[in-house]
């Protein structure tokens, strides 16, 4: 647990479930939170209250949203973005908005992390507590493969325990009496191919959220267009940059977090 004095943060986001799960993990990180679902209360409670940070979704500052945040200039708290453009150190939005930071939705961690770096904790802290007991299943017959996805789970999932099954059979076995709460599957293995695991997978009303990321070799457009189908579900060629793995990743958990809530949860 992170220490801090007393935080106020204003969290600003038309997604009521992202900004409802950022306000939850903000504050077992010992921050106090408002929330604030459109741009008037942004500016009703920016005019009425003292923060210390704001994070708030670019999409819902539309129209207007550049006259609020011009308001807080000099005198206001520092300003982190979510967006799902590409992230950056401000970027190109710096000279429309007076922003400190941009993150993607999927750096969540990342942004936990400068969050805490302002206020004077240790971002590798926070970063652990982000991953921390997360349990990775590797489905993927080839050693070599194994042992480079293993490193980018140990690299960019802190705290997280990473498990492996060299084909679909083994994997179920593996999920039968442990928690599993990311996949990473191959397609084509000896066994129970990675096609066939994920029809069983999604037969299944308790694992069907599961978010999985497919790499393969082989996609074929058909199947590409059946796997469209899973919501969290994510594919990726082989061979892909550990960036590319790592970034695809953090979105598809940042997705699978939002989705069992809004359909009912499982």
């Amino acid at each position: 647990m992170v220490k801090t004095e007393k935080k106020t943060i204003l969290v600003a986001d038309a997604n009521n479930t992202a900004r409802k799960i950022l306000a939850v993990r903000l504050q077992s990180l010992e921050y106090e939170t408002v929330e604030a679902e459109n741009l008037e209360e942004m500016d009703r409670f920016l005019k009425s209250q003292i923060f210390q940070l704001v994070v708030a979704d670019l999409k819902l500052l539309g129209q207007g949203g550049e006259e609020v945040l011009q308001k807080m200039k000099g005198k206001k708290p520092p300003i982190f973005l979510i967006t799902d453009r590409v992230p950056g150190e401000g970027g190109d939005l710096a000279g429309t908005y007076p922003v400190t930071a941009v993150f993607h939705r999927s750096q969540r961690a990342e942004m936990l992390a400068r969050i805490g770096e302002h206020f004077g904790a240790a971002a590798e802290q926070i970063l652990e507590g982000e991953t921390k007991g997360l349990q990775i299943l590797l489905i993927e017959d080839s050693n070599t493969i194994r042992g480079f996805l293993r490193r980018i789970m140990t690299k960019h999932f802190p705290g997280s325990t990473v498990r492996e099954a060299e084909d679909g059979r083994q994997a179920m076995s593996e999920m039968s009496n442990k928690r599993v709460d990311l996949i990473v599957t191959d397609l084509q293995m000896p066994g129970m191919d990675g096609q066939t695991f994920l029809k069983i997978l999604h037969r299944n009303p308790v694992l069907k959220y599961k978010p999985v990321l497919v790499l393969s070799g082989s996609f074929t457009s058909q199947l590409k267009e059946e796997l469209k189908a899973y919501p969290t579900v994510r594919t990726l060629a082989k061979p892909s940059s550990e960036e590319e793995i790592a970034v695809t990743l953090k979105d598809l958990m940042a997705v699978a977090e939002t989705l069992p809530r809004l359909v009912g949860g499982e």
